[in-house]
């Protein structure tokens, strides 16, 4: 059995469709932006191991997905994990869910041991694990495949620097303003002509938000 319970609506509310539920909004590779019942859309053709790191890794924004077709069911989030989910197997019932609450009633209540120590020493709790026993969370740039009461962990994104780039300092100036003019178009397209407000603290960033506005 797979029971799925999404309860958080606040900031961004779920959709659903077909097996298919969606949070939050991405651009794609084409700047096109889905965010809604279109981001359902987006996430839609995802029928191979092949098309669904592409789709993710073409994704950005922030968003949570999890898909249910038949026995596999697919659970990623974005490379922020802006809106957390987690899971766990009890007697061979998955369950799924963005309320820890949730879980807690339907697997365990007792503490992780490990995961309390580890929390008390750093602030948090590292990996897949969480505070509570057998309740685990989908990680930042990782996608979880579920199939025949065996999960598969796989991440599409991560920060560990995999090569060496040799370039002058005027030409990774260039691409990071670059990158910069694209990110503040994509927030201007998102904003759709809606009042864009930036409190400002007096530090770099937000009178570089400022400035790229004005700029574009």
């Amino acid at each position: 059995m797979i029971e799925i319970n999404l309860n958080f609506n606040y900031g961004y509310k779920w959709y659903s469709s077909n097996g298919i539920y969606v949070k939050g909004y991405i651009f794609d590779e084409n700047n096109n932006l889905f965010n809604g019942k279109k981001l359902i859309k987006y996430f839609s053709n995802m029928i191979s191991k092949n098309t669904i790191e592409e789709k993710l890794q073409n994704a950005n924004g922030i968003f949570t997905v999890i898909i249910k077709k038949d026995n596999l069911i697919i659970m990623a989030v974005d490379r922020t994990r802006t809106f957390p989910i987690f899971y766990s197997i009890k007697e061979g019932e998955l369950y799924i869910s963005d309320d820890t609450y949730f879980l807690k009633d339907k697997t365990t209540n007792k503490i992780s041991k490990d995961s309390f120590d580890e929390f008390l020493a750093a602030g948090f709790v590292t990996g897949k694990e969480t505070l509570i026993e057998n309740i685990y969370q989908v990680q930042a740039g990782e996608y979880i495949l579920y199939k025949s009461n065996r999960l598969e962990y796989n991440f599409y994104a991560d920060y560990l620097t995999s090569c060496v780039v040799n370039k002058k300092k005027e030409e990774l100036k260039n691409e990071f303003l670059d990158i910069l003019d694209r990110t503040i178009k994509r927030l201007i397209k998102f904003a759709d002509g809606r009042q864009i407000v930036v409190p400002l603290s007096g530090g770099y960033d937000s009178r570089l938000v400022v400035a790229l506005l004005k700029k574009h």
